[in-house]
């Protein structure tokens, strides 16, 4: 069960992910910033035939939530690098000693509309309850 939904918030972009694990975290926020980035209010994980898949490497973090922002600002910083929007992933291996290790699908029929700073901090706490986890990251745009 990976997820991704909008959530209003005033300024910037805030996005709810869920998840059965950690992983599919990763997996919702790369779909909610490909949605984001694309003015779309779903998308759902498309690899492209063909397309070579992007490696994503993260540095480790102290805890899940800088694990978390880490990679998602490695996962912008590749999409504005390579003019790539990434509507899949594989995450091969994390830890927060190790970091995150992933591969990325880019969709080339999609171009993004909107440019994305980086995903903070601001009000940022993973929870886990019956259903998996959940975090809601604000984006800066």
């Amino acid at each position: 069960m990976t997820q991704f939904a909008f959530v209003p918030h005033t300024a910037d972009i805030a996005i709810r992910l869920r998840g059965a694990e950690f992983a599919d975290l990763l997996r919702a926020g790369a779909l909610g910033i490909a949605a984001a980035a694309t003015d779309q209010e779903t998308l759902a994980p498309r690899r492209a035939p063909g397309v070579a898949p992007r490696r994503i490497v993260a540095e480790g973090a102290p805890d899940e939530e800088g694990l978390l922002v880490t990679f998602l600002n490695e996962l912008l910083f590749q999409g504005e690098t390579n003019g790539e929007v990434y509507t899949d992933l594989e995450v091969q291996a994390y830890s927060l000693a190790e970091g995150v290790r992933a591969e990325a699908y880019p969709d080339p029929t999609l171009t993004p509309t909107r440019s994305i700073k980086a995903a903070t901090y601001y009000d940022l706490h993973i929870t886990r309850g019956p259903d998996g986890l959940e975090a809601t990251v604000v984006f800066d745009v």
